[in-house]
């Protein structure tokens, strides 16, 4: 699952599990209401490196980990979206380049170990800055 790393932010700091789709009616409001993002806005802003679709990402986990609605926000307001909120994508690749390795198998309770260890990600590798998750992303809205 992937992560995300929390810098700077009292209490809030931390690595937590990645919120992921789909996200409730109230979630997608306070989204809309805190950043002005519709969901179809969604992947238009990663692409464009927005800080506020970061931080609407942001806001979603810590909420599902537990902290409040408002004092999350006041929490992410002042960070740097660019720097103290960190990625860690490592599993998400895994899954797209191999949806085997990254499932578990009946029995187990890890994923099944990678056929090629030079697949696998090492180190900060995997660790992808919300700075430099956009030019990972392919362009939306074009055509073949």
């Amino acid at each position: 699952m992937p992560k995300l790393k929390v810098q700077n932010a009292g209490k809030f700091t931390g690595e937590y599990d990645m919120a992921e789709l789909p996200y409730s009616t109230e979630e997608w409001h306070q989204i809309k209401t805190h950043t002005g993002l519709r969901p179809a806005d969604f992947e238009d802003a990663i692409a464009a490196g927005d800080a506020d679709v970061f931080a609407a990402l942001a806001w979603v986990t810590l909420v599902r980990a537990g902290f409040q609605h408002r004092e999350t926000w006041a929490a992410i307001a002042p960070l740097d979206p660019y720097g103290d909120l960190i990625f860690d994508l490592s599993d998400a690749e895994a899954a797209e380049q191999d949806p085997q390795r990254a499932a578990p198998q009946p029995g187990t309770a890890e994923p099944p170990p990678a056929n090629d260890e030079s697949e696998k990600p090492t180190g900060d590798d995997s660790k992808v800055s919300l700075a430099l998750l956009e030019n990972d992303l392919p362009a939306t809205g074009t055509q073949p």
